[in-house]
């Protein structure tokens, strides 16, 4: 997968930012607490959590602004360009999948197809998400406070995959 944008609505201090990724390498930089690692966790939830988790992880997600938080992704899959859009509500959060050559997928459909093309097991939903989260793709993440941390252990998870 090659990420090509980001897009993050009402998440946390975004209230709407977007982000064009260069096919070789982006830098993101900017001050302390100026939103660096919460655009990287949007991004990795907008993959990873599905859409209608809600408690905790959806509390910790929520802008000033009210609205629900939103991330929109644009990659590529091989040659297939793909468009994610997850609107996380709890209960009434959805997912849309639009996955160039295939039929539009919504809700727990979009979940399962895209959890299948990132070859990442299932959607990470109810307790424990937060935690779940931190090890799903382990290897390519530096969480905020963990980058003395060896990701080794974390990675677990998706080991055969990676082999």
């Amino acid at each position: 997968m090659r990420l090509e944008s980001a897009r993050v609505c009402n998440y946390r201090a975004h209230r709407d930012v977007t982000v064009e990724f260069d096919p070789r390498m982006t830098l993101i930089c900017g001050p302390n607490e100026s939103g660096k690692s919460t655009l990287v966790e949007a991004i990795h939830r907008g993959l990873f959590l599905k859409a209608r988790a809600g408690g905790e992880t959806l509390e910790s997600m929520k802008s000033p602004w009210g609205d629900a938080p939103q991330v929109e992704l644009s990659c590529r899959f091989g040659e297939a360009g793909c468009r994610i859009r997850k609107i996380f509500r709890g209960g009434r959060g959805d997912c849309v999948v639009d996955l160039q050559g295939q039929e539009t997928c919504t809700g727990d459909e979009a979940e399962t197809r895209l959890a299948a093309l990132l070859s990442s097991g299932d959607p990470i939903e109810g307790r424990g998400a937060a935690s779940a989260l931190r090890g799903r793709w382990a290897h390519l993440w530096v969480w905020q406070g963990t980058s003395g941390s060896d990701p080794a252990g974390s990675a677990a998870e998706q080991n055969a995959a990676l082999l």
